[in-house]
């Protein structure tokens, strides 16, 4: 949740330079409650993630007289409802995107209207251009909000992971092996990729991938507190990771 990663620092620290390798393979635990134990696919796997933090300020005041003000949750309200316009009317309904707002923070005073606003949002696409297309809306829409309320918005922009992008070559390999050790009956590999990231999609970068999921076998999703990793799951990679070598 932190966003830091770990696959890029590897990367600059000589993790290919060190121990080159033709492949390179991922699995992460995935509670999708279903009778299957084994998925991956081709292509896209998980989306890009890009993080903002947004800061709207100008100038604060009382409550009692908003026109001495420049009312930065006013402003970084109407921020939020228009940046849900990115995905529902400039993304072709046939791609993938999410804009997610997580946080909304802004003065501690019933009374007053305070000098700043800040939000933080996620947001994920399954390709590049339309990771393009939300960035420039973001910029856009920020833009136009700071001139006709007579405010200044900041925006800080982080990349967090690309898309982990699987490569067929990689992902035949894999799913020989994953026949091999679960039955094909209990393997998927056409699933829809997920919108979660992960930062793995910096060595699909440089090498050919192939990163899959292993069923977890409840129902309680990742990041939930009640979420409980099946320890079973430790032999089933080791299996994997060993046939594929």
């Amino acid at each position: 949740e932190e966003g830091l990663g770990g696959a890029k620092p590897m990367i600059e620290d000589g993790l290919f330079e060190n121990f080159d390798s033709d492949y390179v393979f991922g699995w992460h635990n995935m509670p999708f409650g279903s009778d299957k134990k084994f998925y991956l696919k081709k292509g896209a796997m998980m989306a890009y993630s890009d993080i903002y933090g947004i800061e709207v300020n100008r100038r604060g005041g009382h409550g009692s007289a908003p026109e001495k003000a420049k009312d930065p949750i006013y402003a970084a309200s109407l921020l939020v409802v228009a940046l849900q316009s990115i995905v529902s009317r400039n993304v072709d309904p046939q791609n993938s995107a999410v804009v997610s707002i997580g946080a909304f923070n802004a003065g501690h005073a019933f009374n007053i209207i305070p000098d700043i606003a800040t939000i933080k949002m996620s947001v994920r696409a399954l390709d590049n251009e339309t990771r393009k297309l939300t960035e420039e809306k973001i910029y856009k829409i920020c833009k136009g909000l700071a001139q006709a309320n007579d405010i200044e918005i900041k925006i800080n922009k982080n990349v967090v992971a690309p898309v982990t992008m699987n490569n067929d070559e990689a992902v035949d390999f894999a799913s020989e092996v994953a026949k091999e050790l679960f039955g094909e009956k209990n393997c998927e590999f056409n699933y829809r990729p997920l919108m979660a990231s992960e930062d793995f999609g910096f060595f699909c970068e440089m090498k050919k991938c192939a990163y899959a999921f292993l069923e977890n076998e409840n129902d309680i999703y990742l990041h939930n507190s009640s979420y409980v990793f099946n320890d079973k799951l430790l032999a089933r990679a080791a299996s994997y990771y060993a046939k594929l070598a």
